[in-house]
């Protein structure tokens, strides 16, 4: 049987229009609480999912197990893209061999070169 893990996106970074230089390296932060009744795993990690791929996201590996109840702030490292234009990329909660959960959130953004 899979554990089923919940998580809820309290801040997501507004970053529509934001615009960024080509190779700049630059971070977005969100804010999660886990809202199931069971902590998360320990091999938990925050993913670009879908979306752009060359947005140069670094996953995110959790510190330390989640506790229900409790809130936890995710920082994402970004390279933008060598190419100018606009970016969308999606994200979740991922653990074992990509099993996701939790609420997918968004990040959209320009590049200018």
């Amino acid at each position: 049987m899979i554990q089923s893990y919940e998580a809820k996106c309290l801040v997501q970074p507004n970053t529509i229009n934001n615009v960024y230089q080509v190779n700049e390296n630059f971070v977005l932060l969100w804010t999660f609480k886990n809202t199931g009744s069971t902590a998360w795993p320990l091999d938990t990690m925050f993913i670009q999912s879908n979306g752009d791929k060359d947005m140069g996201a670094t996953p995110f590996v959790m510190p330390k197990s989640v506790q229900p109840g409790e809130e936890i702030e995710i920082s994402v490292e970004f390279t933008a893209p060598k190419e100018a234009g606009q970016y969308r990329s999606f994200f979740r909660f991922t653990y074992k061999d990509g099993i996701e959960f939790g609420q997918k959130t968004w990040v959209i953004f320009n590049v200018q070169g």
